[in-house]
């Protein structure tokens, strides 16, 4: 028996109890999340670095997913304790690498233990530290109440691709085109990955959206197909701007590329540019 969708923000479970429309969209791990966790404060300082930890791991892959390993996370960095994981060597990350429980990728093992150790210094300096910095990004409460999807504003990339459902790659770069960040959402063509990094770089190093090489090109200029460093002269690169000077930009591809623009300035939004 499926969830009877309600046709607003919730839908209510095969248990009968009403849950956002996402938390059906998954097992019984992304339920209890939902029912438990998801929404609720945390001040304690082992859970915000876990939630650090396990949204690192997430980048390019679901939640749910990380959600299906974080026992077997919990276990190798003992339930991330700090002072523990910040002791952390080499041999435990070869262990690690060697656990398909995990989500094996040795650069956001090696980035959570080096995170452990910032943290813990931090903490030393002054109690209290990583609670207060994690909490001054928090956005302002919400003053008027969700109706139905269509009044959950898309506040980041990911959150247009999932609104709208579209499978996408996202791709972050800073101003010289080096990758920041990457990630794939369930369902992307995997020739996504490869796409998007290119239209971000394009719409960095040209300082413009990459749209308007692709509008170039359909015009009939094709001398920029032999351009040495760009090369994603599709719509869906967005130059991120920042007191008239271009710091980054983001890249999408995986649907239409007018969606995977609009995807694109919703990242931008998010960061208030």
């Amino acid at each position: 028996m499926s969830p009877r969708d309600t046709g607003t923000a919730v839908v209510v479970g095969n248990d009968g109890r009403s849950r956002c429309w996402w938390a059906e969209s998954g097992n019984d791990e992304l339920r209890r999340y939902h029912d438990e966790e998801w929404g609720v404060p945390v001040h304690d300082d082992r859970l915000l670095f876990e939630h650090i930890c396990l949204e690192g791991f997430q980048a390019g892959l679901s939640w749910s997913t990380v959600l299906n390993k974080r026992p077997a996370f919990r276990k190798h960095f003992h339930n991330f304790d700090i002072a523990r994981v910040a002791r952390m060597s080499e041999r435990d990350i070869e262990r690690m690498m060697g656990d398909p429980g995990i989500i094996r990728n040795r650069s956001k093992i090696e980035a959570a233990i080096s995170n452990a150790a910032v943290t813990r210094d931090l903490m030393k300096v002054q109690s209290g530290a990583l609670d207060e910095l994690i909490w001054s990004f928090a956005p302002r409460p919400r003053t008027r109440r969700l109706r139905s999807r269509d009044d959950v504003p898309a506040v980041t990339a990911e959150a247009e691709a999932l609104k709208n459902n579209w499978p996408v790659t996202i791709a972050i770069v800073d101003d010289g085109a080096n990758l920041l960040m990457l990630q794939r959402l369930d369902g992307a063509a995997p020739i996504s990955a490869h796409i998007a990094p290119a239209k971000a770089k394009t719409a960095a190093l040209g300082r413009r959206e990459s749209r308007i090489y692709e509008e170039v090109i359909n015009g009939g200029r094709v001398s920029f197909l032999s351009a040495p460093t760009l090369e994603g002269m599709l719509e869906g690169g967005v130059p991120i701007v920042k007191d008239g000077q271009v710091i980054g930009a983001v890249g999408v591809s995986g649907v239409k590329s007018n969606e995977d623009a609009q995807i694109a300035r919703a990242g931008m939004a998010a960061i208030g540019l």
